[in-house]
């Protein structure tokens, strides 16, 4: 295993975890020094080949797209570019640009950088992902890869987002409190962004194997497009702390309390402690979800829908995980390797700790 040992359990539910979760499954790609991850409904379906690297011209943005790529990131996490140890992006992109296939055990995505770009396969929903992140550069949100078109051979074009992406399981340096500060802020800035923009009538948004639509919820109608997959292998961090994302391939129309929970799900975490990385085992939950809230400035309301959304959410997860795992090879495996344990766990825990959690969100500041 690259990059020191972590048992295939915790790997396989921590995969299985991001695509219940996040709407992806993923799967390790080997590399000498790092190890990729990729995700997609099937192996035929999505397998594809590192490109070469020479450059290519690009397309006008307007081009239609047809098809795009969602690669996870570690642990699973969903990122355009994401790898098992914490190190430069730089690094990990520059093995990738001299078109080495990443090898796998599920599905293969050929993403390369070229110079200051990420070049990724694309899929249906390519296009609107494109013009949501066109918005947010548009709004002023810098936190997130420039759209850029589409290259000669048929791959999308996006801006290369500088920094490092963290390893599962997180290591110590991710678990204080200044990384929640900063990862508030940000998905308070990307929030602001967003509000007001409308998809364009033929907008098509990602889904998993086996989905039905989801039943009423208690955070109500979407009310701003977001990202709604804040995996450790989305999140770029520099000096330290969040600083952008990457890897929108699951943006959709979805509520901002979703999107906090999504975010709290990683970074809090919203689980069981057997299930958390080591470094993140022991802290105090409702503490830090707490200091999220005031760094992200959630109001009253925020604050009360949090835990009824949270509990609604990890069922919904669990339905979602079974249904594609029923529906697909690919998720069958991840749910049999440990996520069926795990969600089950998540669910329990959120009921106990859920009345701490909403007393510390209700009671003040952190």
């Amino acid at each position: 295993m690259v990059g020191g040992t972590h048992p295939a359990s915790l790997a396989a539910a921590s995969a299985m975890a991001h695509w219940l979760f996040c709407g992806t499954p993923c799967s390790r790609r080997s590399h000498p020094r790092t190890a990729f991850w990729s995700s997609g409904s099937s192996p035929e379906a999505w397998t594809r080949a590192t490109h070469s690297c020479s450059d290519r011209p690009v397309r006008a943005a307007s081009d239609p797209l047809t098809a795009l790529i969602m690669s996870s990131g570690v642990r699973g996490m969903a990122g355009s570019l994401a790898w098992y140890p914490m190190q430069s992006r730089e690094e990990i992109v520059a093995d990738a640009e001299v078109g080495e296939p990443l090898i796998g055990d599920g599905v293969t995505a050929g993403i390369v950088r070229i110079g200051d770009t990420v070049r990724r396969p694309v899929r249906p929903f390519t296009a609107t992902v494109h013009a949501y992140l066109a918005h947010l550069h548009e709004a002023g949100f810098t936190g997130a890869p420039v759209p850029l078109g589409i290259d000669e051979q048929g791959r999308e074009v996006l801006s290369y987002v500088p920094g490092d992406v963290p390893r599962i399981p997180l290591p110590p340096e991710t678990a204080g409190g200044d990384v929640l500060v900063a990862l508030g802020g940000l998905i308070r800035r990307l929030h602001q962004a967003s509000a007001g923009w409308v998809p364009p009538p033929d907008a098509v948004w990602g889904g998993l194997p086996g989905a039905t639509p989801p039943p009423p919820g208690p955070d109500g109608e979407p009310e701003l497009v977001s990202h709604r997959d804040y995996c450790p292998g989305n999140v770029v961090f520099r000096d330290g702390r969040p600083a952008a994302l990457i890897d929108f391939d699951l943006a959709k129309p979805t509520t901002r309390i979703y999107d906090i929970v999504n975010a709290m799900w990683w970074w809090a975490p919203l689980r069981d402690p057997r299930d958390r990385a080591p470094a993140f085992a022991d802290l105090d939950v409702p503490r830090r979800v707490a200091l999220f809230a005031d760094a992200y400035g959630m109001d009253e309301r925020l604050r009360h829908l949090f835990v009824p959304t949270a509990i609604f959410v990890a069922n919904r997860y669990h339905q979602s995980a079974r249904a594609a795992a029923e529906a697909d090879p690919v998720f069958r495996r991840l749910w049999e390797e440990g996520a069926r344990d795990e969600l089950p766990r998540a669910e329990a825990w959120l009921e106990q700790a859920g009345p701490m959690i909403a007393s510390r969100l209700e009671g003040g500041p952190a």
